[in-house]
């Protein structure tokens, strides 16, 4: 039986700058001073901002996780349920959870606000003639193996969940599955400029198809090497799994439908449909992406289904969305797991048509690539030159970039050419508040609220002081389920409560949430700060080492370590 569909999406941003000199900056020290403006950045919208390193280490790390070479440090957690933090040498936006797909596209556009402010404050303070960038592109300018990841996490059942990547009993749900999410990449992808080494430029409709080779992978940032399905198994919460989907591009205009649909394929998925099976999801996938006529602009390469039919791509997404706007009309996937649905996939249903017509005008309104080939192949007219021009290249690479004076996208936006589906001010919203269901609008106002308290952040919980002294328990408040703490059942109680002790009492009283104490002597390790060195110099971390000199090196030689 189908559980409600919550989704968020991660996306590492292309993080890059300049120097006065016209030297490139490392990434390491463009990320560390955007996040360290991001407080700031956001204070100015009365949104506050937490963090750990940033308010223990200074230029001293938490183990592993504050590193240059880390996947994941630097977590900046917002009062919005929003966290923000490095990722591989990237920064690396989290929306909080929701199960709207409005809400999600708003959730989606206020991480690129939120970016903005502090990349812009950020730029301001540093030395003059220094510039940072961050675009939403998928895919490294100039080597495309680099790519930068853009993905997407749905609440499943477990039973699904054992189905796909360990059991795999029901072969053809597995299939069904994997074709789904196949002809989904490229539908929605935001379109790259691939270069070749002949010299010749394919426009893909995926920016991250030639990075797919796999039907599933446990790896995510191995280039070539991906899959369509990851096997990653992190709940972040009880009786629900996580399906973890590394493949999509950041889809600027199309992220609502694209939530919606993904949400009902699951729920299908869940209540047994296997249709529509690709005979080669991966090989389809990319034919579907790279046969694309910019010409003419029209979808003709068809790929082959099991049951001997072959169907282009806008025919087999319209296929899909039909399949699932039934079910959601028979009451088989309700609001209740999959709400708007009736309402997206209708309009998802004219977005084949329009595919299919070549119209481009009219899927550019609500399709990334599509508007991104409209507006390229306009630059290519005025400046005379092709798409393998150098200036092309980089217009391809900034039309997401978070600088609206840069990023086409948004000018286009403006000038009421495209349509995400929400409007500027839903996503300032979201930049302010949680989605009232999810237990990231809790999680957020206990940050707000109980700010100076506050201790230890994750996903399911938060960690307060009861006291002032170091050593004085803590009280954490867990939320066990992806609807813990939403505003309708929190709102009042943590308006009510004095302090975090009164808050646990409130809660138990409630029986809303599951609280205990924490003893900081006993946790020792999350308190322990590693030094860091950040390039060639330990001076960029912000501290002064001394020297060592082993003792068993004989005198006159060197060993200095820092």
């Amino acid at each position: 039986m189908s559980i409600p569909k919550f989704g968020g999406r991660d996306c590492e941003l292309s993080t890059t700058g300049i120097d006065p000199q016209g030297r490139s900056v490392d990434c390491w020290t463009v990320i560390r001073e955007i996040l360290d403006h991001l407080e700031p950045a956001l204070a100015e919208q009365q949104v506050r901002v937490w963090s750990r390193d940033a308010r223990w280490t200074q230029g001293y790390g938490d183990g592993n996780r504050s590193s240059v070479y880390s996947s994941d440090c630097l977590r900046h957690w917002t009062s919005a349920g929003q966290c923000y933090y490095s990722d591989m040498g990237h920064i690396e936006c989290c929306t909080a959870s929701t199960m709207y797909p409005r809400e999600f596209a708003a959730q989606c556009l206020s991480t690129l606000l939120a970016v903005e402010s502090a990349r812009r404050l950020a730029q301001d303070r540093a030395e003059d003639g220094t510039s940072f960038a961050l675009t939403t592109a998928n895919v490294d300018t100039i080597d495309p193996a680099v790519s930068f990841g853009t993905h997407l996490s749905i609440s499943v059942e477990s039973q699904l969940w054992e189905e796909l990547f360990v059991e795999h009993r029901r072969p053809a749900i597995y299939g069904f599955v994997a074709s789904a999410i196949a002809a989904a990449i490229p539908f929605f992808g935001a379109g790259y400029l691939m270069p070749l080494k002949d010299g010749s430029i394919i426009y893909s409709l995926s920016a991250r198809a030639h990075h797919l080779t796999r039907i599933q992978t446990l790896a995510t940032t191995e280039a070539f090497n991906r899959g369509l399905l990851n096997s990653r198994r992190e709940q972040h919460g009880r009786q629900q799994d996580r399906m973890h989907l590394i493949g999509f591009d950041f889809c600027l205009l199309s992220a609502a439908p694209m939530f919606s649909l993904m949400q009902c394929l699951l729920a299908a998925a869940e209540e047994g449909y296997c249709g529509l099976n690709l005979y080669d999801p991966i090989h389809a996938l990319r034919s579907w992406s790279w046969r694309f006529d910019p010409v003419q602009g029209r979808l003709t390469s068809t790929a082959a289904l099991i049951d001997g039919r072959r169907l282009t791509l806008p025919a087999y997404m319209r296929e899909l969305a039909t399949v699932l706007l039934q079910m959601c009309q028979q009451g088989l996937i309700t609001d209740k797991i999959a709400p708007q649905a009736t309402e997206m996939l209708p309009l998802l249903v004219d977005l084949t048509h329009y595919v299919e017509e070549g119209s481009l005008v009219q899927c550019g309104r609500h399709l990334t690539w599509a508007s991104k080939l409209l507006w390229l192949t306009q630059l290519c007219q005025q400046r005379g030159v092709g798409f393998g021009d150098p200036s092309i290249r980089l217009a391809d690479h900034d039309f997401g970039h978070t600088d609206p004076e840069q990023g086409a996208w948004w000018q286009l936006w403006e000038a009421g050419m495209v349509d995400p589906l929400i409007g500027l001010d839903e996503a300032r919203s979201s930049l302010a508040q949680g989605p009232w269901e999810s237990r990231d609008w809790g999680r957020g106002k206990l940050i707000h609220k109980f700010y100076d308290e506050v201790s230890a952040v994750d996903w399911s919980y938060v960690q307060l002081t009861t006291g002032s002294d170091r050593w004085s328990p803590r009280q954490r408040i867990d939320f066990p389920h992806l609807d813990s703490m939403n505003r309708p059942e929190f709102a009042n109680l943590i308006e009510a409560a004095r302090d975090p002790h009164h808050l646990a009492q409130l809660l138990d009283a409630r029986s809303l949430g599951t609280t205990y104490r924490t003893d900081p002597v006993d946790d020792i390790p999350g308190q322990l700060a590693a030094v860091q060195f950040v390039g060639a110099s330990h001076q960029a971390a912000g501290a002064t080492l001394p020297k060592y000199r082993s003792p068993s090196i004989s005198k006159g030689a060197s060993d200095d370590f820092a």
